[in-house]
């Protein structure tokens, strides 16, 4: 099930995480660099990220990204090495021109910083992002791990990121993993948004017992009409899962707090027939389609129903909207023989007229017809009988 783009909530938040790691316009690079580790910023260097900042302030994305592309390449002092934080604010503004090319370029810089000071958590969190827009989703998972770990204070949303970055590169079990933790350590954290996403990863696992109490969750605090489809999957579930007595209470529940919809009535009625229950679930079938049209199998289910319940009459009228959708000779058996069984001599024989009037395709069909021509017989035999008696004895 895919409820939401996760690509937009992961590249909406992150695209915010690059534009709030930039340096404010006359800011101390020195001070930022400071908060973030111990090894602080040259002054060149930091007039240099200064410069790109304002490069960046005016729109000058290219013009910033040459400008630190040099820096890095051809410090003042050539025995300096580069520091991270050029190569992650280099990483930042090629990330910002979104083409293929450029992405490449931001998870090189992202590397590059890394590889200098490995605990840099904003660093993994925006590789991370890259990696998730290139679809490289393993090594998205692990980023955002890393950046989970070494961003303090650590925040959940990140693990969750991992967990989903692990679910759709194939590996539900370390998913769900992450997020057996996410549910331990940050519950607060866990919004129903993402309980969805767990509920695709059970379900991937076909762990749905598991999952049951989420689709619970879902499907009662989850605002009408939105809900809708989580009371449906749980309704569905209470069946799979063989849970008949709440499976029926549910149903019934739905069917009073929301009557006008023909899908709990489908539903209800399923159950009862499932539990054998005949004329609750034609009574619910019928209902179902007061509200929606039925389709062909759903009128000749109906049919089915009346003509088991000894109400042929009812019977034929539905197998006769049925036949306005497809004239099958499975149904115009049907009809003639409810027909019949409602004393209604003249259509039974009509419609056994019309069935005999088409080519048999198959054994079955020609068995079909010899049935047919059988219950013609007797048909015609009685209608012959009455006629010659007396009034009193006629239908």
């Amino acid at each position: 099930m895919k409820h939401f783009s996760l690509n937009f909530i992961l590249v909406l938040m992150l695209v915010t995480l690059f534009v709030n790691t930039l340096l404010p316009a006359g800011a101390s690079a020195k001070a930022a660099a400071s908060k973030t580790d111990p090894g602080r910023l040259s002054p060149a260097a930091g007039l240099c990220v200064n410069k790109a900042q304002l490069l960046y302030q005016k729109g000058q994305i290219q013009e910033a990204i040459t400008l630190l592309d040099k820096c890095i390449r051809q410090p003042e002092n050539t025995s300096e090495k580069p520091h991270y934080y050029l190569y992650f604010l280099l990483g930042n503004y090629y990330a910002l021109l979104e083409d293929k090319t450029a992405q490449k370029k931001a998870i090189l810089s992202y590397q590059n910083a890394l590889k200098i000071h490995p605990a840099f958590g904003e660093g993994w969190l925006n590789l991370a992002r890259c990696f998730y827009e290139t679809q490289q989703y393993k090594d998205a998972a692990l980023a955002f791990e890393k950046g989970y770990e070494y961003c303090k204070p650590e925040k959940g949303v990140h693990l969750y990121y991992a967990a989903v970055c692990y679910f759709q590169s194939g590996n539900s079990e370390k998913a769900l993993a992450l997020f057996n933790t996410l549910l331990k350590v940050h519950p607060e954290d866990v919004t129903l948004a993402e309980k969805e996403i767990l509920i695709n990863i059970l379900f991937s696992l076909e762990q749905y017992k598991t999952a049951l109490p989420y689709i619970e969750e879902l499907a009662h605090k989850i605002p009408y009409p939105e809900n809708k489809k989580w009371q449906e999957i749980l309704l569905h579930q209470y069946l799979h899962l063989e849970m008949d007595k709440k499976a029926l209470a549910y149903a019934i529940e739905l069917t009073r707090t929301d009557t006008l919809e023909p899908k709990w009535w489908k539903g209800l009625s399923h159950i009862h027939l499932k539990n054998d229950d005949r004329k609750k679930g034609l009574a619910a079938l019928i209902i179902y389609g007061f509200l929606t049209p039925m389709s062909q199998d759903e009128l000749e289910l109906a049919a089915d129903l009346y003509f088991s319940l000894d109400a042929p009459q009812s019977a034929a009228d539905y197998y006769l909207a049925a036949l306005k959708h497809n004239q099958t000779p499975q149904t115009l058996e049907k009809l003639a023989q409810a027909f019949a069984m409602a004393h209604d001599t003249d259509n039974a024989v009509k419609w056994i007229d019309t069935h005999l009037e088409t080519r048999p395709v198959d054994e079955k069909d020609r068995q079909r017809q010899a049935r047919l021509r059988k219950l013609r017989q007797q048909l015609v035999q009685m209608q012959a009988f009455f006629a010659k008696a007396s009034p009193v004895l006629q239908p």
